[in-house]
């Protein structure tokens, strides 16, 4: 009791002297104060008496030489005083409603605001959370007596009038209740007192059941939302660096979310975006921040912020950590080496700081971006990053092959249902990277790196780009063989189906082991693209993979499947595709007659050829 009250007197203090004298006294720099008298006395009610108050209650029960302390009898006795809280909380009101006004008018009030907050004593606390006080300690006596009520023996001298004391606090705070006009009724179980806590804090914001009786008078939800996530991001203007240490709740991320995206102000718009980032990259300080962000709407802006250096989410790593070891490939996107990272094996792609790899900076520090945003389990991961070096770099997984590695080698095709399961792990990628509003705008063979066991991790994001329907993007990105018609021709505003089309010329390379448009020459693919010309497909060919590739690659965009669509495709090929494969492995041993030379029709009407070619087990 003695401890929570010296806080709770030194919460008023703060109060007072932190916001109250600052907002109504005038000084050298202002010829007046902020607000008037009767604007202080709305907002600050009584404040002075109550604190009068909390240092009779302190003189009361803190132990002192040579006087005995009877904490029932001296609550008993000042029990009446504590009438004095009526008025304070019949005018909650009122102060709520004077706060929210002079927050919206005043630019000089909003100021002191966010000073005060920046005063140690304040512990960034809004004078919201000051201005409560008061209600949430009045409530509090009687829970606090019955505690102490609970674990004093019966027989103890001290009992009776301990019992006389809480009597005369729940009576008082009844009293409190009628006189002000407001419910702010103690409770007795602790079920109970969460809930009458809780409920405390969401009347004061403006929060309210349906049956609250203040309803009709209250902020709505949207009113208070604004005003949190405008005082939060003009609170962390001026305190960046402590900014990394706050958390809010998930309702609050909504909030600042909205804020962001439907504020005019670009500098909060920042502050609030970086704080978010700060507590979920590169390590995530509160559970599940990530994918609230990534999926919120608010991936575009994050990643054009990261692309303009405004702010970075991955992990620095200085070249010293890093052991170089062998040279592994050189491409568009840069210069890729295999080298040690923590004791760990990684690849490292060097990027060109002159733009020699990259059109330029910004594409570097978008894809970093990208591949520290985007969390599935089909898109390689950021380990880390330096952008300042002279060589900037990216610490990647150490993956040595790709699909156009097994495409080009001298090793037999691989089984069919190996590339049914290469296809999925693109299309699951893919679908993921299209609900988060990127295109890719490079998907091909190159760009799929592969493990032994062929798990999938889609990588360079050097020319991805968020989708954007009122701006147009670049024309002519990409592999000729894998563009789309409306990346060749058009006025840039393209869709992501331009990857489902590049999608198409994936499966048509990866089921009949050729290069879309192999023989063609490079500068002929265009025009032949542009006039609707499809690679032609092999007669053997399974119907159903054909008329996948075939809708995939039609020139209308609007007539080519969404990817989810193509991994049912692929999903059901792929389950039809095991099912005769142990039909045929079972007639094998039984017959020892070779029907690969028939193809085999499954109960479901999928005919699957080439099964005769394939190493598949049981």
């Amino acid at each position: 009791i003695i401890s929570t009250e010296e806080l709770y007197h030194q919460d008023l203090e703060v109060l007072i002297q932190v916001f109250k004298e600052p907002l109504t006294s005038s000084n050298g720099k202002r010829k007046k104060a902020i607000i008037n008298g009767e604007q202080a006395s709305l907002l600050f009610c009584n404040i002075e008496a109550i604190i009068q108050l909390s240092d009779e209650v302190l003189a009361a029960i803190k132990p002192q030489a040579n006087k005995t302390i009877d904490i029932g009898a001296s609550f008993k006795r000042l029990a009446r005083f504590f009438l004095i809280y009526s008025e304070y909380c019949g005018n909650q009101r009122n102060a709520r409603e004077t706060l929210s006004k002079l927050k919206h008018t005043k630019e000089k009030f909003r100021n002191v605001l966010i000073e005060a907050m920046d005063n140690p004593n304040s512990r960034q606390l809004d004078i919201s959370a000051f201005l409560i006080k008061p209600i949430q300690r009045v409530c509090k006596y009687p829970l606090l007596l019955k505690e102490l009520l609970r674990e004093t023996p019966r027989d103890h001298p001290e009992y009776k009038s301990l019992r006389e004391g809480y009597e005369a606090m729940q009576e008082n705070c009844s009293n409190i209740n009628s006189n002000s006009g407001i419910d702010i009724s103690y409770v007795l179980s602790p079920r109970e007192r969460r809930k009458t806590k809780i409920m405390g804090i969401m009347n004061w914001f403006g929060f309210s059941k349906s049956n609250s009786p203040f309803k009709a008078e209250k902020h709505s939800s949207k009113s208070y939302e604004r005003e949190f996530a405008r005082n939060f991001a003009e609170s962390l203007l001026v305190q960046s660096e402590e900014s990394r240490h706050y958390r809010i709740s998930d309702k609050h991320v909504s909030c600042l979310v909205k804020f962001i995206m439907d504020n005019s102000n670009p500098k909060l718009q920042v502050v609030a975006a970086k704080y978010m980032c700060a507590i979920a990259w590169p390590d995530e300080k509160q559970a599940g921040l990530r994918e609230k962000i990534v999926f919120s709407g608010l991936l575009p802006f994050i990643l054009q912020l990261s692309r303009n250096s405004d702010f970075s989410l991955h992990k620095h790593v200085d070249p010293s950590e890093i052991e170089l070891n062998e040279f592994l490939a050189k491409g568009a996107g840069g210069v890729v080496h295999s080298a040690v990272y923590d004791n760990f094996p990684v690849a490292i792609k060097f990027c060109g700081k002159s733009g020699i790899f990259y059109g330029s900076q910004e594409e570097f520090r978008f894809e970093v971006a990208a591949m520290c945003l985007l969390d599935h389990a089909n898109i390689i991961p950021c380990y880390g990053a330096n952008e300042t070096d002279k060589k900037p770099f990216i610490v990647l997984p150490l993956l040595k092959q790709s699909l156009e590695d097994v495409f080009t080698s001298k090793k037999p095709p691989i089984p069919m249902n190996t590339r049914v399961k290469i296809a999925i792990q693109v299309s699951d990628a893919m679908e993921y990277l299209h609900k988060c509003h990127i295109l890719h705008r490079d998907l091909k063979p190159g760009n799929i790196l592969l493990d032994k066991d062929f798990h999938v991790s889609l990588t360079d994001f050097g020319i991805a780009r968020v989708q954007d329907s009122q701006q147009p993007m670049t024309m002519n990105v990409g592999t000729a063989q894998f563009m789309a018609p409306e990346l060749f021709g058009g006025d840039g505003n393209y869709s992501p189906m331009v990857d489902v089309y590049s999608f198409g010329m994936i499966l048509y390379q990866l089921f009949t082991w050729e290069k879309p448009f192999a023989g063609v020459k490079l500068f002929e693919i265009p025009n032949k693209v542009l006039s609707g010309e499809k690679p032609p497909l092999p007669d053997t060919i399974d119907p159903t993979i054909g008329r996948l590739i075939s809708d995939c690659l039609e020139y209308f965009p609007l007539n080519r499947p969404s990817y989810k669509d193509i991994r049912d495709t692929l999903t059901n090929y792929g389950k039809e595709l095991r099912f005769m494969s142990k039909k045929q492995y079972r007639l094998q041993n039984k017959s020892r007659y070779n029907i690969g030379k028939r193809n085999s029709t499954s109960p479901s009407g999928f005919r699957i050829s080439g099964i005769q070619n394939e190493s598949v087990a049981p």
